[in-house]
């Protein structure tokens, strides 16, 4: 059972199983930051306000 039992392959088979998504739950649960957490930091702090900062650093 789990991600690695169902075989699904990501990212047009780059990626060998859906466990990599887990990934951003791993990295709340060491940092005990969630993404939202860490944009409000940003946007308070260095972005000072400035929403359109989110663009030039999250966009891909």
């Amino acid at each position: 059972a789990g991600l690695v039992a169902r075989g699904r392959h990501g990212v047009g088979g780059l990626v060998p199983d859906e466990t990599h998504f887990l990934n951003a739950l791993h990295d709340s649960l060491e940092t005990g930051m969630t993404p939202a957490d860490e944009l409000l930091q940003h946007f308070h702090g260095d972005w000072h306000g400035d929403l359109n900062k989110i663009y030039d650093q999250y966009s891909y």
